[in-house]
């Protein structure tokens, strides 16, 4: 059973009526184990993507293709290089080809948790940094984020 709690004073209190009842059932002195899991934050959620949508507006590409063109920009694509770039990616494998190809992890609120999300949203920071905006500092995206976020709310 999945029951959702908060946190008040040092301890994790029922948060629905579901919850309620569920507490109601466990005797006192009982052990029961619970795996905590914080609820992913929807406003992090956005300004991740926020900052994917801002990089990508400020990236441009620099290879060009076998045709002697540019390729055509693609924010599905440089998202998931972003996460990938990131270090959160997996590899997997074609029976039909033989070949390996890096995939990035889903971000999908059931396949990534708050904490592991803080960690990606940190990272592709870095990422932005090192590849993209390569003049700015940290403190120059918070910043950006932060008047983004304003405007975005």
């Amino acid at each position: 059973m999945k029951i959702y709690c908060t946190k008040n004073l040092g301890n994790l209190v029922p948060a629905d009526d579901m919850a309620v009842a569920a507490f109601a059932k466990i005797k006192t002195g009982s052990m029961v184990q619970v795996e905590v899991k914080r609820i992913r934050n929807e406003a992090f959620f956005k300004k991740w993507w926020l900052l994917a949508q801002f990089a990508y507006d400020h990236w441009e590409p620099s290879s060009i293709d076998v045709r002697g063109q540019k390729p055509e920009k693609n924010f599905e694509r440089f998202r998931k290089d972003l996460i990938t770039l990131s270090g959160f990616y997996h590899i997997d494998h074609s029976l039909c080809k033989e070949t390996f190809r890096v995939e990035a992890d889903s971000i999908a609120w059931s396949s990534m948790d708050e904490d592991t999300f803080d960690i990606l949203y940190n990272k592709t920071i870095d990422v932005i940094l090192k590849k993209i905006l390569t003049t700015y500092k940290r403190e120059d995206i918070d910043n950006v984020m932060d008047q983004l976020l304003l405007g975005f709310g």
